[in-house]
């Protein structure tokens, strides 16, 4: 006895292929949503730039020099004899410089080249409040002359600091 006659295989067949799409659907759609979550990617410069003052807050100098572009540092290793370990130092020095760091309510502004492979962020609002020797300082952010920008570039899907960006601003 067949438990298929000609016309239910053709079902079955139907109903395998819809499941398998449904599938690949689900598949694309949880990869796309999550992307930065299992990969830990920022799928935008905000992103990075919020993850990068986290860290900074943190005083977590390896993941702020993780967040550095890596083909920057050595471009920068190649053309300036710049190392890598002077780079860290001078963000440790940076970070060490307060007792801590805290940003509040952020607000940034985005502008992104033509080709979206790289991106300026500036915070134009919010407070930063450090802490050295005891003493509080809070800066306005929106009211700042000198407003903190923050130069990030493109590679591979993943937006990372951009370090040579940085070192010709600075």
């Amino acid at each position: 006895m067949a438990f298929f006659t000609g016309g239910s295989r053709k079902a079955l067949w139907i109903g395998l292929a819809a499941l398998v799409v449904v599938v690949a659907v689900a598949c694309v759609l949880v990869f796309v949503v999550f992307q930065d979550q299992i990969f830990g990617g920022a799928s935008d410069p905000e992103q990075k730039v919020q993850e990068t003052l986290t860290t900074m807050e943190n005083r977590d100098l390896d993941a702020l020099f993780a967040l550095i572009d890596p083909q920057g540092l050595v471009y920068l290793e190649n053309t300036t004899q710049v190392a890598p370990e002077a780079i860290e130092s001078a963000l440790g020095e940076a970070l060490l410089g307060f007792d801590s760091i805290r940003y509040s309510d952020v607000e940034m502004e985005t502008e992104l080249t033509s080709d979206g492979q790289k991106a300026t962020v500036t915070l134009v609002g919010g407070k930063m409040t450090t802490e050295s020797g005891g003493e509080s300082t809070v800066e306005d952010l929106k009211d700042s002359t000198d407003p903190q920008k923050f130069y990030l570039i493109l590679r591979d899907g993943t937006w990372y600091l951009d370090i040579v960006q940085m070192t010709r601003e600075g």
